[in-house]
């Protein structure tokens, strides 16, 4: 696995990229600069999957009803989803959170439901709800943005909690994962995918309410590239 460091525009002779991401429910801006790349592995298919989810949402009642979410209480949602991240992801497996992991809850909270998580390398790329959790050390690594390869022709994936319209790679074959935007069932990815356009929703909204694995979203890239 390549990937890169931590958005950090401290970093001596790094290049700006543009355009800088700006959320327009709360104005903040994330300036994709300063990135680097940490290592030089490559991650290759093997006994160890690697998967990808987001906006689970823990602890916001009303998220159920905004999406109409298959629970009948926070309570129920809220063991359910670490329920089937355990039943789909092992202890060695890698897993990244692409942001909004809980929402109107406390952060002690918030850390205790990370910490029923079973995997040892979960890996969090912050969304617009997130905590600061990197003093509890739930999770491995906290980034804003990530890429990753993947494979023995090292494929580019790029993570960011927010869908960008225009994203390294795109025109030699990367695949962007994003969360933020609930889309409901699949439809919009298979669409997004037959169309050349490789990116891909992992949130638990759009799939099923469990994690997704990295084998299932080239599946239905090496589809469309036939």
């Amino acid at each position: 696995m390549v990937e890169q460091g931590t958005l950090n525009p401290k970093v001596k002779g790094s290049t700006p990229l543009r355009p800088t991401i700006l959320n327009y429910r709360t104005g903040e801006s994330f300036n994709l600069a300063g990135l680097f790349f940490k290592g030089a592995r490559t991650w290759k298919a093997s006994s160890m999957a690697l998967y990808f989810t987001s906006d689970l949402h823990l602890g916001h009642e009303a998220i159920i009803e905004m999406n109409a979410r298959p629970f009948a209480s926070v309570e129920e949602m809220n063991i359910a989803l670490i329920d089937n991240i355990n039943e789909t992801v092992s202890e060695d497996d890698t897993l990244f959170i692409l942001g909004d992991f809980s929402y109107r809850i406390r952060r002690d909270e918030s850390v205790e439901m990370a910490r029923r998580i079973a995997c040892r390398n979960v890996h969090l790329v912050k969304g617009n709800h997130d905590k600061d959790f990197t003093k509890f050390g739930v999770f491995r690594t906290i980034r804003d943005y990530r890429e990753l390869r993947y494979g023995e022709d090292k494929r580019r994936f790029v993570l960011f909690h927010y869908p960008i319209a225009s994203w390294a790679g795109m025109r030699g074959g990367s695949i962007h994962l994003h969360g933020h935007i609930h889309s409901g069932g699949d439809n919009l990815n298979k669409n997004n995918f037959a169309n050349g356009f490789f990116r891909y929703d992992v949130g638990v909204d759009a799939n099923g309410y469990h994690p997704v694995s990295i084998e299932k979203i080239l599946e239905l890239a090496r589809a469309f590239e036939q």
